[in-house]
């Protein structure tokens, strides 16, 4: 049986993956990471607040839709897990293509999330990103 920290260090990887799925079109992979049961919030980069579990998934489905060519890194600042509750900090260093362009457009962020345990299984219960000053 592993630690709750490594098993959330090992969740980690799968968060990663739905990023790289939502900067190339696909918000299912992060919104099947989406909290049914807990109440679930999203601060987006532009400064929207969006909140209640189908909302925030109806959001990750309409902002992923026009990505393409996408790619992503995240850079930890700090991460913990302890007694059904997991948070990262960090920098996502991503970039996409975006409808009417030929070019990828960079898309880095400041990325707060936060993860609770539902029916044992790590769940996204809240994101707060804002965009990285220039």
């Amino acid at each position: 049986m592993q630690s709750e920290p490594d098993e959330f260090a090992r969740f980690l990887t799968t968060r990663e993956q739905a990023a790289i799925a939502f900067l190339n079109g696909d918000a299912d992979p992060l919104n099947r990471l989406v909290a049914s049961d807990l109440p679930v919030s999203f601060f987006e980069p532009g400064g929207a607040v969006v909140v209640g579990n189908a909302e925030v998934r109806e959001r990750y489905r309409r902002n992923a839709e026009p990505f393409a060519r996408g790619s992503y890194s995240f850079q930890i600042l700090h991460s913990e897990s302890a007694a059904g509750i997991g948070y990262v900090v960090g920098i996502q260093r991503s970039s996409a293509q975006l409808p009417g362009r030929t070019e990828v457009t960079a898309l880095n962020l400041r990325v707060t999330e936060i993860y609770r345990r539902e029916n044992a299984t790590w769940r996204l219960v809240h994101r707060h990103a804002d965009r990285v000053p220039e």
